[in-house]
Formats: structure tokens, sequence, C-alpha cells
């Protein structure tokens, strides 16, 4: 299933929301999409 711009970008928009500081951790960004969206680095 392919997803669209706006379902991409809301846990990314969501993560830059959660944190207090001004940084953001890499990991977070590329993990987060990755679990909402059931992904991992295996291939099928």
């Amino acid at each position: 299933m392919l997803h669209n711009y706006q379902q991409f970008i809301n846990p990314l928009l969501q993560i830059a929301n959660d944190t207090s500081s001004n940084q953001v951790n890499r990991r977070d960004v590329i993990n987060q999409p990755a679990y909402q969206f059931s992904l991992s680095n295996e291939a099928e």
C-alpha cells in the first residue's frame, strides 16, 4: 500500500511536536514512521 503525503508526514510532524527541546533524534524520525506503517528492513 502506498501512503499519500499527509499520511507519511503526519508521524514526522508528531515527533517534532512532541519534543520538549529544539532537537529531534534522527533515529526517532526514522523509526516512528517505520513502526506506524509496519515497515521492516527485511525484503519480502
